[in-house]
This record gives structure tokens, C-alpha cells and sequence, in this order.
């Protein structure tokens, strides 16, 4: 039973160390190798303590969190001075048409229409979110 628990308290701590390293470096691709590197655990169980705490591998969910800060950026740009370009670029999206596409997936809407729900937001009118976030 102890040996459990502290299975679990590893895992714990590399999610961690995981989480403060994808924090601190929201505009990296994750570099696996450099990432294990970095937070002193071997790839599989980084791999692991991913598949077990969030249901994919880090590669996965390190997308899905750059994403996710993304859209909180688009959504608080002033769409007069950023771009959806910049915005994505700053999260390390580098292929538009990709993020694109992922972030319909995602949010059922395109980029450039969230960052334009800003103005919405400007004027006092509603902006319409979409039920699946």
C-alpha cells in the first residue's frame, strides 16, 4: 500500500514540475527530451503521470494548454493594436492554418472571431460563448 501512495506522490510531483515548466515557457514547443531534462524525470514517467492525471501524453496537453492561453489572449486583445498573427505566434504557433483549424475544434469559432468579440465587449453588448468550454 505504501509503495502506491508513493507512486502517486511521484506522479504528483512530476504534474507539478510539468505544469510550472509549461508556466514559465508558454511560448515553447514542447521539447520533450529538453523538458525531462529540465525537470530531472525520464520521458515515460513523464509520459505516465500525463496519460494518468490528464488523459493524453504531454505533447497533447502542452498544445491544448498553449491553446487555452491563446484564446484568453484573443479574448482580451485590443483587436486595434494585436492581431491574431501575433497572438499566435506569441503562444508558439507558428502554422496559421493549423491553428487555425485546431482552434475551431477547440472553440467552435474562428480565431479572428473571438479576437473581434473584444469590440463587443468594448460597446457593453454580450458576447455569445460557446457551451462546449
Amino acid at each position: 500500500m505504501s509503495e502506491m501512495l508513493a507512486t502517486r506522490t511521484r506522479r504528483a510531483m512530476i504534474v507539478d514540475c510539468f505544469m510550472k515548466y509549461l508556466e514559465a515557457h508558454p511560448s515553447d514547443v514542447l521539447n520533450q527530451k529538453k523538458l525531462c531534462e529540465a525537470i530531472r524525470v525520464n520521458e515515460n514517467s513523464l509520459r505516465r503521470a500525463c496519460k494518468q492525471q490528464f488523459g493524453v501524453g504531454p505533447d497533447q496537453y502542452a498544445k491544448r494548454y498553449r491553446i487555452q492561453l491563446a484564446r484568453l489572449a484573443l479574448l482580451t486583445a485590443d483587436p486595434s493594436r494585436k492581431t491574431v498573427t501575433e497572438i499566435a505566434v506569441d503562444f508558439g504557433f507558428t502554422h496559421l492554418g493549423r491553428f487555425s483549424v485546431v482552434y475551431r475544434e477547440v472553440f467552435g469559432e474562428s480565431p479572428s472571431a473571438t479576437l473581434r468579440s473584444k469590440r463587443c465587449l468594448d460597446h457593453g453588448w454580450e458576447m455569445e460563448t460557446n457551451s462546449s468550454e
